[in-house]
C-alpha cells in the first residue's frame, strides 16, 4: 500500500508499507512522518481507525448541541435550522 501524502502540510502517513528512504522529500522540502493528518476534514491515522477523528469531532459537536439548546427558547424553528445547517 502506498503512503498517503498531504503535500500542503509536508507530512506523510505510512499505511502499512515500509518506506525504503529514511527521509522522504518533495522538491526541496523534506516530508516528515506523522501518525495522523487532517485531509479534507477527516483525520486519518496510520492504523485507519476512526479514534483520532472522533476524539477531535465529539467535543465540537457537544459545543454545537449546547449552543443550539441554549438559544432554542429565544429563536424560531427556521432560525435554529439555519444555525444547525451552518
Amino acid at each position: 500500500m502506498l503512503p498517503f501524502f498531504n503535500i500542503c502540510q509536508d507530512t506523510v502517513v505510512d499505511l502499512g508499507r515500509i518506506l525504503i528512504l529514511a527521509q522522504t522529500g518533495y522538491g526541496n522540502k523534506l516530508i516528515s512522518n506523522t501518525s495522523t493528518l487532517k485531509f479534507l476534514g477527516l483525520i486519518i491515522d496510520d492504523t485507519l481507525t476512526w479514534k483520532s477523528h472522533t476524539e477531535m469531532t465529539v467535543p465540537k459537536l457537544g459545543t454545537a448541541c449546547f449552543t443550539i439548546r441554549a438559544v432554542k427558547p429565544y429563536m424560531t424553528c427556521d432560525t435554529i435550522k439555519m444555525i444547525y445547517y451552518f
